[in-house]
């Protein structure tokens, strides 16, 4: 049924949005030109969609930020494919939607998948969109108890307080917020039409296809809003409604529940006391726990692990099942530390880990093992102390059975500390130096870098990447290396000043104990839960953040509820005029 338009609503603000039109239809974004979406989107083609953790990353801070003035925040959020999916899941009664992860283009995102200034609708997207809408409601009009489910409990007889019960109810949920009077009667007028655009059905079943057609293409549907009660003053406080939607897709990538929506209906979402209370309650939850493990999963990239592979003739042990147990093993391990109330430092310095009878295997691990059970286990504090010591990171960032230092060192600047490094210009990077027994592999990279990385590798990517020395490339731990002593101390010069380390240990606690660690982990923290790239005012509470992590030792739970409570998640920035 594409004659139809996916929206006929009149809401001014949708006039100043790029890639939507006055009327409220949704237009696909030229990929050429910057979208409005977020204050410094930069649409890219959809064709260049790729998996976010397995790129290199970009600087996590708006170009901006540098500036005195006030950066804007975003407006409006396109919901992820993932949100997307997960919205129509809980939106619409039906047992059976089809394979919806799948349904639509991927987007081009590099850092989290929730980006305000990354989403955008290209016309793959829209494509995309309009087809699942026409699918998934003539799915719900041919199925009679699904199509009564629509109605509320209370709905009454006569067909058109009917029709107006249905579209109230099913828009407050569409919408994550009452619709206003005009909206109504706008899809009060669409479902008068449904006879004709959708011959063939009856009164109801028609009116309800073609307006539940316009509900999943509209704006509202697609995009969160953060306009605030003011949008004249500098910075605004979001609605109760706003607080709600932005609360639940930050935590669980869900729709708010039926509490939260409640909450916002009576205006109860004013206080930090009653934003912490809901966000304690979240976390917990399946879809809580779920999103936390989006989170680590995209800020420690362990998708990459899943396509680690070794040469079957070198490590016949690494098969094509290893690189996801790897990955499954370490997201174990994050989930258990963030349920356990514990934070970055545990995250760095703990020996508990997660192993079945393959990983037992590969770690040398005594005793028995099941092949389809995860057992808890304590590794040598010394030799294995937190995530980096795992096989998942000491093993991918290799080559082959060999430790690859200068990748170790600089994915752990990069994602754990947010040190964005790059070459010199105009320098030819020399290839990985092939096995010398008469030398150290440390040897090796030291000969190789002094010539070019005086300002990169000899301060921040060498020490980070000898740190883990002792791990040759299959996460092996050894003390010696071609007969020889392995050398695993250095002195990595943090922002808060240089720091001496004998071995991993110490290196991972001086990480532990870092400012610059904290400050990056709760600076990512508030980038995913505010799903924007972070502004001045971001960067600033992180700074904040990261000193009370340390002196109070806070959770990872801590830190969102401080980011979820605080000003910059509740009020939207007004940009300089």
């Amino acid at each position: 049924m594409r004659t139809l338009q996916p929206a006929l609503l009149s809401c001014a603000w949708l006039c100043a949005c790029s890639g939507i039109s006055g009327q409220g239809t949704l237009e696909p974004v030229d990929a050429d030109e910057p979208s409005s979406t977020g204050a410094e989107n930069r649409p890219a083609p959809a064709a260049a969609s790729r998996v976010a953790d397995q790129r290199p990353i970009p600087p996590l801070v708006a170009p901006e930020a540098a500036s005195t003035a006030p950066v804007a925040t975003p407006t409006l959020t396109r919901l992820s494919v993932l949100q997307w999916a997960n919205t129509i899941r809980d939106l619409l009664p039906l047992s059976e939607l089809g394979d919806l992860d799948d349904a639509l283009t991927k987007d081009a995102v590099v850092r989290f998948d929730n980006e305000a200034d990354s989403l955008f609708v290209g016309q793959d997207l829209h494509n995309d969109l309009q087809r699942e809408a026409e699918r998934l409601a003539a799915l719900v009009v041919a199925d009679a108890a699904a199509l009564a489910r629509l109605l509320p409990a209370d709905a009454p007889v006569d067909p058109s307080a009917q029709a107006e019960a249905y579209v109230r109810a099913f828009g407050r949920r569409a919408y994550r917020r009452p619709l206003s009077a005009d909206e109504v009667q706008d899809y009060l007028d669409l479902y008068e039409q449904g006879p004709t655009l959708a011959p063939g059905l009856g009164a109801f079943e028609a009116g309800v296809r073609v307006t539940l057609e316009a509900f999943l293409q509209s704006v509202p549907f697609l995009y969160r809003t953060s306009l605030g009660v003011d949008a004249l003053s500098e910075r605004a406080r979001l609605t109760d409604y706003e607080v709600a939607s932005n609360l639940a897709y930050a935590l669980t990538d869900h729709p708010p529940d039926a509490l939260l929506a409640e909450a916002a209906d009576l205006g109860a979402l004013g206080s930090a006391d009653a934003i912490a209370a809901h966000v304690r309650r979240l976390l917990p939850t399946p879809a809580g726990k779920a999103a936390v493990d989006r989170f680590f999963f995209q800020y420690f990239g362990l998708g990459q692990y899943d396509t680690l592979q070794k040469d079957p003739a070198i490590a016949p042990q690494f098969t094509d099942a290893t690189g996801p147990l790897l990955h499954e093993e370490e997201q174990r391990l994050l989930q258990y530390l963030f349920s356990q109330d514990l934070g970055l430092r545990e995250i760095f310095t703990t020996p508990v880990g997660f192993v079945n009878a393959p990983l037992a295997k590969l770690y040398g691990l005594p005793g028995t093992f099941a092949e389809d059970t995860w057992t808890e286990v304590a590794f040598d504090p010394e030799e294995r102390p937190g995530i980096l010591t795992r096989l998942g990171f000491v093993a991918y960032f290799a080559y082959q059975d060999r430790p690859n230092s200068i990748k170790r060192g600089a994915n752990l600047n990069s994602r754990i500390l947010c040190n964005e490094l790059s070459p010199p210009p105009n320098i030819v990077l020399p290839a990985y130096p092939e096995p010398d027994p008469t030398l150290s592999n440390r040897e090796q990279i030291s000969g190789l870098t002094e010539g070019c990385g005086a300002t990169c590798h000899v301060p921040f990517i060498n020490p980070a990447g000898f740190a883990f020395e002792n791990f040759d490339g299959l996460g092996n731990y050894r003390d010696t290396e071609n007969g020889n002593p392995i050398d695993a101390s250095g002195e990595y010069v943090f922002k808060e000043g240089p720091k001496q380390f004998a071995n991993v240990a110490e290196f991972n606690q001086a990480l532990a104990e870092s400012s610059q660690a904290h400050a990056c982990y709760t600076l990512k923290w508030a980038a995913n839960l505010f799903s924007r790239l972070p502004r001045q005012g971001d960067e600033e509470l992180a700074k904040r953040l990261a000193q009370r992590s340390i002196a109070e030792h806070l959770s990872s739970a801590d830190v969102v509820i401080a980011l979820l409570t605080d000003e910059a998640f509740v009020t939207r920035v007004q940009g300089p005029k």
